[in-house]
């Protein structure tokens, strides 16, 4: 009988550490990786990871419900979370539910899901606040915090503006000045004006 426990450098306790290695190496479970395309209308991307084939068909992740979604603007060469989930996705990504996956691979390529907003130093968010909101795009953006809502940039409003408070403004209306217009048919009495001049 072998006695593995002595028999050289070959030993039982090295045995199993040297399956346990490589049976985590043989897991994928979280990398950091770079969008080469993103797909808007499935809402899935191509992937490089170092090391790793090209990973296509990526779901990506985004805050969003059944009625109401954050949608920004993905980019090739935006950096990405990578997990590799439990089980094949396949059938989940092609809307067909939770049927029996295409393959059992656990932690496999095709259970890729990706993460958008992992910064390092070199992309990091420039002058990014602690005491509210900020959303941002380009030279547009608004800003929640205690002291109210910001928005730099300019709107436009597609339905009704309801107000209870005061609302000001030094700017113009359409052609009407809003701090100085005047007003036609003005006479004394109980009249009243017409529409003002622009």
């Amino acid at each position: 009988m072998i006695d593995y426990e002595t028999m050289g450098n070959i030993n039982q306790k090295n045995v199993l550490e040297r399956n346990k290695a490589n049976l985590l190496k043989s897991f994928n479970c979280v990398k950091v990786g770079k969008i080469k395309a993103f797909y808007a209308n499935k809402q899935t991307a191509d992937i490089k990871i170092d090391n790793y084939p090209l990973l296509s068909g990526v779901p990506v992740s985004f805050i969003s419900g059944a009625n109401f979604s954050i949608q920004v603007p993905i980019q090739e060469g935006d950096d990405c979370i990578v997990l590799f989930c439990d089980g094949d996705l396949d059938n989940w990504v092609e809307g067909k539910g939770y049927k029996p996956a295409f393959s059992q691979d656990m932690h496999g390529l095709n259970g890729a899901v990706a993460l958008l907003g992992i910064k390092n130093i070199l992309t990091k968010i420039d002058n990014y606040i602690t005491n509210g909101v900020r959303i941002k795009y380009k030279n547009s953006e608004i800003e929640l915090s205690d002291s109210g809502i910001v928005i730099n940039g300019n709107v436009t409003v597609n339905g009704t503006i309801k107000s209870s408070g005061e609302i000001t403004g030094t700017g113009e209306a359409g052609e009407i000045k809003l701090t100085q217009h005047t007003h036609g048919g003005v006479t004394s009495g109980s009249s009243n004006t017409s529409v003002p001049n622009p």
